[in-house]
């Protein structure tokens, strides 16, 4: 788990150090000026000036929209069949009992996307099938809007885990990241996790997830081992 600024912290020490730089050679500037008001020194001053704001509004604009994420990337693993049962603890919210028994009754993918979701509380969800190099919405949950959402592989963070091959989780998304609807008002989910389904070693679709809690490491490998049964249905 490695913490990944959504900005570079450097960057914004220095334009904030250049904004103190430009604040105090302005003050030194209009002193300067006062005794020695001449129409070069007077252009020189004001230029300082103008570019000392707008050092600070882009400061300001940049420390506003920081938020700090968690990425985790976890490796694809073959588990045994023991260590695959100890996954499902009391860490992990998911049932394992309760998903199988779906795949066991040929439940349809929308039902075993409604479980899982219900399981885990989360705020809304969707699972992409992949054809070639493109990526389709399959069936959604709690979605906006029934349109059409393609991805090219590679391409957004939907793409990327496609390409990549591994689940991708995400601490404190921006608030306007996605919004759930409800009869109790309008939300935000702050966590997100993006699983891709495999075949094999093939990725035949991505799952993702958005909720309103953490999901713990062993939920997020929960989620690898039943996004494995969920290609079998897309």
């Amino acid at each position: 788990m490695k913490p990944t600024p959504a900005h570079n912290p450097k960057t914004s020490l220095f334009i904030s150090a250049l904004f103190f730089t430009g604040i105090v050679t302005s003050g030194g500037g209009m002193f300067y000026l006062h005794s020695n008001p001449t129409a070069h020194v007077f252009s020189i001053v004001y230029a300082i000036v103008g570019v000392t704001l707008f050092m600070g509004i882009v400061a300001i604009s940049i420390l506003s929209r920081s938020k700090t994420h968690t990425i985790v990337y976890l490796e694809k693993k073959q588990d045994t069949m023991e260590t695959t049962n100890q996954h499902f603890g009391s860490n992990s919210k998911l049932d394992k009992q309760v998903i199988e028994s779906l795949f066991e009754k040929r439940a349809d993918v929308q039902q075993v996307l409604n479980e899982i979701c219900n399981q885990l509380q989360a705020g809304q969800a969707a699972l992409y099938s992949r054809t070639e190099r493109v990526i389709e919405l399959k069936v959604g949950y709690a979605l906006p809007t029934e349109n059409k959402i393609n991805y090219q592989v590679g391409e957004g963070l939907i793409g990327r885990v496609a390409a990549e091959g591994k689940t991708l989780y995400i601490d404190k998304l921006p608030d306007n990241y996605t919004t759930v609807f409800s009869g109790l008002g309008v939300t935000s989910p702050a966590y997100l996790c993006i699983t891709p389904v495999k075949k094999g070693d093939l990725t035949a679709g991505v799952l993702e997830i958005a909720s309103f809690s953490p999901i713990s490491y062993e939920t997020l490998l929960d989620l690898e081992q039943v996004s494995e049964k969920l290609a079998i249905l897309i």
